[in-house]
């Protein structure tokens, strides 16, 4: 499902989120919903499979340093000074 558009339509004129509520079972219908729903603002952290193609960018890595640091600094300037 990666790289496919979720607003292609049918002969019928149906997109593939219209077509989940004729799938029988309740759980299916719940994860198809999930998969087919638009991305979140996070898409760099990867929480959930985006459907969309990624490409190599220095977002993840940089969002990745940024939070570590952030740990390191905290452990710095709290646990260590108290041992």
């Amino acid at each position: 499902m990666r790289g496919a558009n979720r607003n292609v339509r049918d002969k019928r004129g149906n997109r593939p989120l219209d077509l989940v509520n004729d799938v029988q079972s309740e759980d299916l219908q719940k994860e198809l919903r999930a998969a087919l729903e638009d991305s979140s603002s996070c898409d760099c952290l990867m929480l959930k499979t985006s459907l969309k193609k990624t490409e190599k960018s220095l977002t993840m890595p940089i969002a990745f340093l940024a939070f570590f640091d952030g740990v390191f600094a905290v452990l710095i300037l709290f646990v260590f000074p108290g041992k």
